[in-house]
């Protein structure tokens, strides 16, 4: 298995390939769901011919998510493709949301707690999602399929898909608004820490670096309980056995989380003794020795 990261693929388009997509597509257009009529072919072969992925209309964005949702798994890979190249541009962002069409990507995750068991298809459209993740308009869609994201995310073993679902949530983590809708799931994360998959542990330390950044999700991390493994995790994260980047990574966490603990000292003492002594609060208190050569 190739242990590369999930990449989003945005500049990959020619000609060649949404035409021998919509060539495939017609000729399973008889398996569909809905009538088929020369208005609707003819609206296809528009859509698939004329495609402008820097220019996405909003009329082209609706056909596309009509055509994901009528297509066998064979036809709609390459519907989900053109999407993707279209979510690279920030032009495109609105047109895709107003489409519906991020609300159909979403819906083909998986349903009734059932992940897509395609995976080309869930790579494609967590990628997909991870750009449109740039934009705060989308969050209210991208909420109520939080649940799902967070299935895929949830690994300590790599996979592709947990990747690419972590690296959805480390673009929301980037706003406020983002922040506030994984600051119930910071358990979550601190659980993921306990991997030693150099790719997992790049992303879920990226989710946390954007979340101590933010004021209020910061206190949450503090006020959050963490494993009990937590201080070997660190110490894995800190030690030559792994890339510098996630060792600068972690310290960028701690830093960022002790800054917040300092920044009342009169309460720091008042603080330590009311606080849960398994919550991250406590534990960095105790073992501030430890990472304090570190940070």
């Amino acid at each position: 298995m190739d242990r590369r990261s999930a990449v989003i693929l945005g500049s990959c388009a020619l000609f060649a390939i949404p035409l021998a997509f919509y060539l495939m597509y017609k000729r399973k257009i008889t398996a569909t769901t809905e009538p088929v009529t020369t208005l609707t072919k003819g609206k296809t072969a528009d859509t698939i011919l004329n495609f402008n992925r820097e220019n996405l209309t909003l009329d082209s964005a609706k056909h596309l998510s009509s055509l994901i949702n009528c297509s066998d798994h064979s036809a709609r890979i390459g519907f989900l493709l053109l999407v993707q190249q279209a979510s690279s541009f920030s032009s495109n962002f609105s047109a895709i949301r107003e489409s519906g069409c991020l609300k159909t990507l979403l819906e083909y995750l998986g349903q009734d707690g059932r992940i897509n068991i395609n995976k080309r298809e869930t790579l494609c459209i967590l990628q997909t999602v991870t750009n449109l993740a740039c934009d705060q308009d989308n969050f209210p869609v991208i909420k109520d399929h939080m649940e799902m994201i967070f299935n895929l995310a949830n690994a300590q073993e790599y996979s592709d898909e947990s990747c690419a679902a972590l690296q959805l949530l480390c673009n929301l983590a980037l706003t406020p608004t983002g922040c506030l809708l994984l600051r119930d799931r910071i358990c979550f994360f601190y659980s993921i820490l306990e991997t030693k998959d150099p790719y997992l542990l790049r992303q879920v330390l990226t989710v946390l670096v954007n979340l101590s950044c933010d004021l209020d999700s910061s206190q949450a991390l503090l006020n959050s309980e963490v494993p009990p493994r937590l201080l070997n995790s660190l110490n894995f994260s800190l030690s030559p056995a792994v890339h510098p980047l996630l060792t600068l990574q972690t310290v960028a966490f701690l830093k960022n989380l002790y800054t917040k603990i300092y920044s009342s000292p009169s309460t720091f003492t008042d603080k330590l003794d009311r606080s849960n002594p398994r919550t991250m609060f406590s534990f960095l208190c105790v073992s501030h020795v430890f990472f304090a050569s570190a940070v």
